[in-house]
């Protein structure tokens, strides 16, 4: 029995057990940080801590896409010069230093794209537009380019 499929059982099966939160965002925070279910890095606890305290939610469609360390240096190091990293996202419309959670995980802002994407992105009806980097194009799990719901946390 998965952890999941237990806590659904014993919020069933005990009375008073609290049950996991309906949005995606918050129940997956509520996984990480207060039942550790999944090994997470420090930077991401501190994501969905920050999450869990602004109340966020999972209520924004983005437009996302996928960049890759073999992109040329575009694709290897950030904005401010840091080399790329399962950590990296670029948008336009979230700050710096903000994350972005989807279902394929979370992730900081810490890299710029071109201003067209975040036109590309209203006009597939869409808030904003996110990317997240890969070391390589197979290793994206969502096909490059997708219109999926997230969480934005501010800084």
């Amino acid at each position: 029995m998965t952890p999941t499929a237990a806590l659904a059982l014993l919020a069933f099966a005990v009375p008073g057990a609290h049950p996991l939160p309906a949005d995606p965002f918050q129940r997956t925070a509520y996984q990480v940080v207060v039942l550790g279910m999944y090994d997470a890095a420090p930077w991401q606890v501190s994501a969905y801590k920050r999450g869990m305290a602004q109340g966020v939610t999972a209520n924004k469609r983005i437009w996302l896409t996928g960049y890759y360390a073999t992109e040329g240096s575009s694709g290897r190091t950030d904005c401010k010069g840091r080399r790329c990293t399962m950590r990296t996202a670029a948008a336009n419309r979230v700050r710096q230093g903000g994350s972005v959670w989807t279902p394929w995980g979370i992730r900081d802002v810490r890299d710029t794209g071109a201003h067209s994407n975040d036109h590309y992105a209203d006009r597939k009806g869409a808030d904003l537009w996110v990317d997240y980097w890969y070391p390589r194009a197979s290793a994206c799990p969502f096909g490059g380019s997708t219109i999926t719901y997230a969480a934005v946390i501010a800084p």
